[in-house]
């Protein structure tokens, strides 16, 4: 797990700079401390760090905006039916 966290750290990084090498060494010596903790307490950094990553992105809510709105039209003219939550499973599984 700490090759592939250098490896993405190099390349983020670069690792030509001191400051690379040193963000390097800090993110790898905080994945080991990390991983030490209890998995309750990593769960919930886990958490913590996908709500950070989590950020509202106005271009992609304009393209979502514009698909709902494009499907609840098509299901408002008939051209799209509703698929009730127990058909959704099996539809999928038979792929």
């Amino acid at each position: 797990m700490i090759g592939l966290l250098e490896e993405n750290s190099r390349a983020l990084h670069n690792g030509k700079t001191k400051r690379g090498e040193e963000l390097i060494a800090e993110t790898q010596q905080l994945l080991r401390e990390v991983l030490e903790l209890p998995a309750v307490v990593r769960a919930s950094l886990v958490d913590q760090l996908l709500v950070s990553l989590d950020r509202p992105d106005p271009e992609i809510d304009a393209v979502w905006r514009k698909e709902v709105e494009a499907r609840i039209d098509a299901y408002e003219a008939g051209r799209i039916e509703t698929v009730s939550m127990e058909e959704v499973p099996a539809k999928h599984l038979t792929r």
